[in-house]
């Protein structure tokens, strides 16, 4: 931390062991029990997939921060992340019901999306840069061909980053996974804008890369670019989108 007057304090967090033991103390392969976060994202997963039926199953990778966006996202006892009740601040509060069309920028694996479809959304336009995410976003977002219905939603997918004034490819850095081993499938990040770096220290779990994964993605201005000859060029943000949810680093 920087310099500071004052007192100084030490934080330090105790990680519970994540091994997957089976009731005899014996390792299981991590398939065959599932941490907490991932349990309760799976009954949520199932119980949100009732609701989309024109929709594939809600899907995600277990001992990954996948659980925990589904977690934030889709427990209505617990309260969404993506829903505000009216308040002082906001007198109509806020919530994906209701939208005629949504720009979902940073749409990782496409769970607040099918929450907007769940609420009525008729259209979705998603950006996703990373690859693996963009995959589970395909899939998760896949209207299936047997339930296809006129009145069902409709799609598009970009695998792009949205970035400031820039209709580039840049370099992306590809998020550290958590102190407990879990895979970190969020905070990938533009490089100028990630808040990893690469180290030379030991890392807390096996897992952790010391040197990160970079890749060249394709990237999209948010209200469009102009190119080299002065024309506008199309930006994320077009005509008819009623709501954007902006959850990217």
């Amino acid at each position: 931390t920087a310099p500071f007057k004052g007192e100084r304090y030490s934080l330090v967090w105790f990680t519970p062991d994540m091994s997957r033991k089976s009731g005899n103390g014996k390792r299981q392969p991590s398939e065959m029990l599932l941490s907490l976060d991932d349990q309760h994202a799976k009954r949520l997963a199932e119980e949100h997939s009732k609701k989309v039926p024109f929709l594939r199953p809600l899907k995600f990778r277990h001992d990954s921060t996948d659980g925990i966006v589904i977690n934030e996202l889709l427990d209505v006892e617990k309260g969404s992340s993506y829903t505000m009740d009216p308040n002082s601040n906001m007198p109509l509060g806020f919530s994906l019901n209701g939208h005629n069309c949504v720009l979902d920028v940073g749409a990782h694996i496409g769970v607040a999306s099918r929450l907007a479809i769940a609420g009525g959304c008729k259209h979705i336009i998603a950006y996703e840069p990373e690859p693996s995410n963009f995959e589970m976003l395909s899939q998760n977002l896949d209207i299936s061909q047997s339930k296809a219905h006129s009145s069902n939603p409709t799609v598009e997918l970009y695998s792009s980053a949205v970035a400031h004034q820039s209709s580039e490819s840049r370099t992306m850095i590809q998020a550290r996974n958590e102190n407990d081993g879990k895979e970190n499938t969020w905070r990938h990040s533009l490089e100028e804008y990630s808040q990893y770096v690469d180290t030379t220290h030991e890392l807390p779990s096996k897992s952790q890369k010391k040197t990160l994964g970079r890749i060249s993605v394709p990237c999209i201005s948010f209200f469009g670019d102009y190119d080299k000859h002065g024309d506008k060029q199309k930006g994320a943000l077009v005509a008819g989108v009623s709501c954007v949810k902006l959850d990217c680093e």
